[in-house]
């Protein structure tokens, strides 16, 4: 039961603790009725007890540290959550908590913590508003992986926008107005202003909306990025679209380059996580081309490209890129981007 309780804290609480300091007016009222329900629960559990460990401090005293968090928020931001006269056995356990001489010593510096939760829920509300206030469009379609790029990274970087598929095949005057040079998917555009070509979109991205960065900082890290992000599109992107039109001898020709390819890039990642090092990066994003590459592998039965024997290291950076929250959330579906396959480039595939 006490690991159940810690738990409880970690998934319940928490969650709900950051929630209120980066919410505002019926938002942040609603969250703030949440975490109540949530600290009548835990009252329940408490009962008449000194603490959750029964007469010292104990497992579930620790991880209700989250507590700490809120009441040190709730004077921060100037809202009632716990209070004595509504949790009064809760209120009682706290003064107790806090009074603990070891757990004292363990709280960071009263007036540094407040300033701290001052100062991320007012950058958070500051993100929220600038964010509404502007008009953000992505022009794309679905099976594209030039048009989910940018997905990604609007998502990343929490910027609310309004997506509009394009038939490619019959243009929208919009997507002719705001692209009239190239014709082509994705477009952002920002208060008015269109960015074409992906590459270019993700640097505008990362430019425009500072936080959560995309590029490294370092300059020579950043041309790298670039470097490598370039050759996902001028060498991968070329052969990945190749292959699902050939077949025979030819299509075995340019399943070696691929994986010749796929070597180079095996080579680049080594021992990271992601190519942009703990975290996902510009090149991750870039590096969407494989999904599509792989997706098409198992819609026309083409020989295996990428298998975990050929390429360990890539191919666990896949695993770790398609369980992304993030990423994940803009891959196009599996069944119907396996349709979209079979339906355009089976029959061109098939042998006779």
């Amino acid at each position: 039961m006490a690991r159940f309780w810690a738990k409880y804290m970690d998934d319940k609480l928490l969650p709900a603790a950051i929630k209120v300091a980066m919410s505002k007016g019926e938002e942040q009222k609603g969250v703030i009725e949440e975490i109540q329900k949530q600290l009548k629960t835990l009252e329940s559990e408490l009962k008449e007890k000194k603490f959750f460990g029964g007469e010292s401090l104990g497992f579930v005293d620790i991880a209700a540290n989250t507590i700490v968090w809120l009441v040190v928020a709730q004077e921060a931001l100037g809202m009632e959550i716990l209070t004595e006269e509504k949790f009064p056995v809760l209120h009682g356990w706290y003064q107790r908590l806090v009074d603990d001489a070891v757990f004292k010593e363990c709280m960071p510096p009263r007036e540094q913590h407040l300033s701290f939760v001052k100062g991320i829920s007012m950058a958070a509300i500051s993100l929220q508003t600038a964010t509404m206030a502007e008009e953000v469009k992505l022009f794309g379609t679905w099976a594209s992986p030039f048009s989910r790029r940018i997905e990604v990274a609007l998502k990343l970087k929490g910027v609310q926008f309004e997506y509009i598929e394009e038939n490619l095949s019959n243009k929208s005057p919009a997507l002719l107005k705001y692209n009239p040079v190239h014709k082509k998917i994705p477009v952002l555009v920002h208060n008015g202003k269109p960015v074409a070509e992906s590459l270019v979109i993700l640097e505008y991205i990362d430019e425009t909306w500072k936080h959560n960065p995309i590029l490294p900082t370092d300059p020579y890290e950043k041309a790298m990025a670039r470097f490598w992000a370039k050759y996902m599109d001028d060498k991968l992107w070329p052969a990945a679209t190749k292959v699902v039109v050939s077949k025979g001898e030819e299509q075995k020709a340019v399943i070696e380059e691929i994986q010749e390819q796929l070597k180079t890039l095996e080579s680049e990642l080594k021992e990271k996580k992601f190519f942009g090092g703990e975290s996902l990066g510009f090149v991750d994003i870039a590096a969407n081309i494989i999904v599509f590459l792989l997706v098409a592998q198992e819609a026309l039965g083409l020989m295996e490209i990428l298998t975990e024997e050929k390429f360990p290291v890539l191919h666990e950076w896949y695993q770790r890129l398609v369980d992304d929250a993030v990423f994940k959330e803009c891959v196009p579906p599996r069944e119907r981007h396996l349709g979209f396959f079979k339906a355009r480039f089976g029959s061109s595939t098939a042998s006779k």
